[in-house]
């Protein structure tokens, strides 16, 4: 590379790097000889510790062109560009490009490497308004998913025994799980195994089986029934999480954990109760239970 090239490709790169030093993350440069379609990675910190999501970063410094929807077109080699593709696809975390001009403000923009349409043959597409600044911060980090979260909430294990309520009979599930509803409300669900007691009232069936919800939102409800009482069980009533007040003062507190079951793979399920009382004197009712990555890619990306 003649070292004019090699003085402006280093140029766009320290102009990254001072936008990332600014979001109040961490820049870590590649060498040449080993960059491979990528020129550096962003480590994301939440005060001032990496939080676990990674982002691999490809920065252009040169003139472009802008085609009439007034995106930059970035031209690469065909064959180079769709090899750098399946290595970026295959990135567990967000890969992007970041477009810097050569000339004063050295302006720089960002595209999603993944994003349906970015990559067209020899060229990738970017569009005008996504300027990499501050700004474009949490989108960018939106991009890893929620994995680095997943790994580190507690993993509940389920068994065949906790389904038997499940019909072989499709029909017949609901009926189940109802029956299998009531007999957990005998004081067999308490935080943390000796904690309070969590109550199994008309609400919390009526709230996860409510016409307005989507059967197959309510059919999930009911599969997930099964892990209630582990979770309850594994959850201290500390480490509950506030959540959303109601107008007769009770407020909906969640639990979070992945769970393994028999019959499908792990899964990362919310709970939700409804507390009422005075701090020292609460008292718990069941109000929901359901997946919370639904619709989101196994790196939990939208």
């Amino acid at each position: 590379m003649p070292y004019s090239s090699a003085r402006q490709g280093q140029l766009g790169v320290n102009v990254v790097e001072r936008v990332v030093l600014q979001m109040g993350w961490r820049w870590q440069q590649l060498d040449a000889a080993n960059d491979d379609g990528v020129d550096g990675l962003i480590f994301v910190e939440e005060n001032g510790f990496p939080n676990g999501q990674v982002i691999f970063v490809q920065v252009k410094c040169h003139s472009s062109k802008t085609d009439k929807e007034g995106r930059i077109c970035v031209s690469f080699d065909t064959k180079k560009l769709a090899r750098n593709f399946e290595k970026w696809r295959r990135i567990v975390g967000a890969a992007i490009l970041v477009h810097v001009s050569p000339k004063h403000p050295y302006d720089a923009h960002w595209v999603n490497l993944l994003e349906p349409g970015a990559i067209d043959g020899s060229r990738v597409y970017i569009r005008g308004d996504s300027i990499f600044d501050g700004q474009g911060a949490r989108s960018i980090r939106r991009l890893c998913g929620n994995l680095h979260r997943d790994i580190l909430k507690p993993q509940i294990n389920t068994s065949v025994e906790d389904y038997a309520y499940v019909s072989q009979n499709v029909r017949e599930l609901q009926v189940g799980a109802r029956e299998y509803y009531r007999s957990i409300g005998d004081g067999c669900a308490r935080l943390g195994k000796e904690g309070p007691q969590v109550r199994f009232t008309a609400e919390g069936w009526r709230h996860i089986t409510r016409r307005s919800r989507h059967r197959l939102t309510q059919i999930q409800s009911l599969l997930l029934l099964g892990c209630v009482v582990p979770l309850i069980r594994h959850t201290p009533e500390g480490s509950l999480e506030p959540d959303r007040k109601f107008s007769d003062g009770s407020r909906l507190v969640v639990t979070r954990a992945a769970v393994t079951f028999p019959f499908r793979q792990t899964c990362m399920v919310k709970l939700l109760l409804r507390r009422r009382g005075e701090p020292g004197a609460y008292c718990y009712n069941f109000y929901s239970i359901y997946e919370v990555r639904r619709k989101r890619d196994v790196l939990g990306r939208r």
